[in-house]
């Protein structure tokens, strides 16, 4: 199903119940150091904590000598990326639900103390028998309290990082709210809103803030909706739109 670094993910079957699960097996070797173990461990620690439909579900976790097994909730509709890709883009309708699922289940990470870090559409899979989008891949996650809201490590996927993060600032669980907007532009018109082709410069345009609406992706989207992507894609993350503010905007409730 997936590879990487020390990780690879394979589909497999309860030999009981046959039902189809997803196992992420992390192979201890002399190359994968110390940090990487822990990092692994501390998903872990993240995954025990989340229920919800919105999120892939834990189901159980196995340690041998050799490797970590993670088995989760097999979800079989395949990643949003593929599905955007595949559609060149979704109607205002489809964005908005897929919107709407994600928001759900940040709002509940978010409610019990956990920053996703890594929100892209390679990490929200389909639910198809009962139609959710869920948010998948812990492996950026942290915990936070309001007492200490606050984050520094550098986490997550460049074109979906808030500049906060970018500029080496101390940041909170608003960088998902901004993913969660370049999610929503990238739902709409299948390519990104910003510019350049290495990491330095694609970093450059999210710090300089140059948000552009190409024609003619966005030419018949609404002004509401514009206006929704942007309160989510807002620069200073002390003025933009909390989880709750965006469930409940009037272009996302008046399309699901």
């Amino acid at each position: 199903m997936g590879e990487g670094g020390f990780a690879v993910v394979k589909r497999a079957s309860n030999v009981e119940t046959r039902e189809k699960v997803a196992i992420k097996i992390v192979q201890k070797t002399i190359q994968a150091d110390q940090e990487a173990i822990a990092l692994i461990k501390r998903e872990i620690k993240i995954l025990h904590l989340i229920e919800h439909f919105s999120c892939v579900s834990f189901i159980e976790s196995r340690e041998t000598n050799e490797s970590i097994y993670i088995v989760m909730e097999y979800v079989g509709g395949g990643d949003l990326l593929d599905c955007i890709l595949s559609a060149h883009g979704f109607d205002e309708p489809q964005a908005a639900k897929v919107l709407r699922d994600v928001l759900r289940g940040l709002q509940y990470l978010h409610g019990i103390g956990v920053c996703h870090r890594d929100i892209k559409p390679e990490n929200v899979l389909h639910h198809i028998q009962d139609d959710i989008w869920k948010i998948a891949d812990f492996g950026c996650a942290t915990t936070f309290t309001t007492t200490e809201p606050l984050m520094s490590e550098f986490e997550g996927t460049i074109q979906y990082m808030a500049p906060e993060v970018l500029v080496g600032e101390k940041y909170t669980k608003a960088v998902d709210v901004w993913a969660t907007g370049v999610i929503s532009y990238v739902s709409l018109s299948a390519c990104f809103p910003w510019e350049g082709k290495t990491d330095a410069e694609i970093q450059e345009s999210i710090v300089g803030y140059r948000i552009k609406f190409y024609s003619p992706e966005f030419d018949e989207t609404s002004s509401d909706c514009i206006a929704f992507i942007l309160s989510l894609l807002e620069f200073n993350p002390a003025k933009r739109i909390s989880v709750e503010e965006a469930l409940n905007h009037p272009w996302l409730k008046a399309n699901t």
